[in-house]
């Protein structure tokens, strides 16, 4: 597709977006992956469904800062299992399963705040994951979702800003 450009006389009046896209958290997430295990297959599906599925295992990750926010990450224990074996030789000790995941889940929400907001100006607190359920989740619709399949283990993202 080629990109046309806007003639200077023509003013364009958007509002601006708080945070990314539900692409945007795909393919950060895709980078992410590659970065956490090397080469991994991660297919895109398309947004989250708006009933989300059920017995799943789900990381919530809270921070606050220039940007507040909240990122959510689901999935079934498969993939904990799969996120714990595909650790990088980098990694300095052991995990279990779920220590693997909050950990995955901490360093992709540092990984999104700092290909999305960070800037020289922006201030970061706490990254707090803990594990969650659907009736811990902010009030309100996400701003953005997805769903992916990592190595064909379907992955949930929802993300709410503040």
């Amino acid at each position: 597709m080629r990109l046309m450009t806007v003639p200077k006389t023509k003013k364009i009046s958007h509002k601006p977006r708080l945070g990314p896209r539900s692409l945007d958290l795909a393919l950060l997430f895709d980078k992410f992956i590659q970065y956490w295990a090397g080469k991994a297959e991660v297919e895109f599906v398309d947004q989250a469904l708006d009933r989300p599925l059920d017995e799943i295992l789900e990381v919530c990750v809270s921070w606050k800062g220039s940007v507040t926010g909240t990122l959510v990450i689901r999935c079934y224990s498969e993939f904990l299992k799969w996120l714990a074996a595909n650790r990088g030789p980098n990694s300095p000790h052991e995990l279990n399963d779920n220590q693997s995941f909050k950990e995955m889940g901490s360093l992709y929400c540092v990984y999104l705040i700092q290909n999305y907001w960070l800037s020289s100006i922006f201030e970061l607190g706490l990254v707090l994951p803990h594990f969650s359920t659907v009736q811990d989740w902010p009030q309100g619709p996400s701003n953005s979702t997805c769903r992916l399949r990592v190595e064909k283990n379907p992955v949930e993202i929802r993300l709410w800003i503040d």
